[in-house]
């Protein structure tokens, strides 16, 4: 391991997908969107927080909030195979990544300071974290500038 590597604080990953005409059914569209926003790879066989962001886009476009248990319960009631552990855990990932925002025990997709959709919450939010970067890469250039 690199000795930098206990700096990173945060990894986002976005990717520019193509919009065609085969992605017509909603499970398309998730996908779509998790392989887009680096939930998923392009091979991934782990595939529990497809069900998780389908979920959370449902119970977001019902209320804007919701409760770990709405969540957790909507996902389990999509299939038997679902564990609670497992969910959880992938709750937590969401939320590392910025997509899910957890206020006041009810979790929103994305941060609700930042927008009214949560496409205007996740945007905002990625632009910041990638500004961030940006500006900790300016700063590394101006100190390998001083030290030619």
């Amino acid at each position: 391991m690199l000795p930098e590597a206990k700096h990173v604080i945060n990894e986002i990953t976005v990717r520019k997908l193509t919009l065609s005409d085969e992605l017509m059914s909603r499970k398309a569209l998730i996908r779509w969107l998790a392989l887009s926003l680096g939930l998923i790879s392009e091979r991934e066989s782990r595939t529990l927080i497809l069900p998780i962001l389908e979920k959370s886009l449902e119970l977001s476009e019902k209320n804007d909030k919701f409760t770990s248990k709405e969540l957790i319960d909507a996902v389990k009631g999509m299939s038997p195979e679902y564990k609670e552990k497992a969910i959880r855990y992938h709750i937590s990932q969401l939320k590392k990544k910025g997509i899910l925002f957890e206020l006041n025990r009810e979790y929103y997709l994305g941060d609700p300071s930042k927008g009214k959709s949560p496409e205007e919450r996740l945007r905002s939010f990625y632009i910041e974290e990638v500004k961030q970067v940006f500006e900790s890469i300016e700063h590394v250039f101006k100190k390998l500038r001083l030290l030619s």
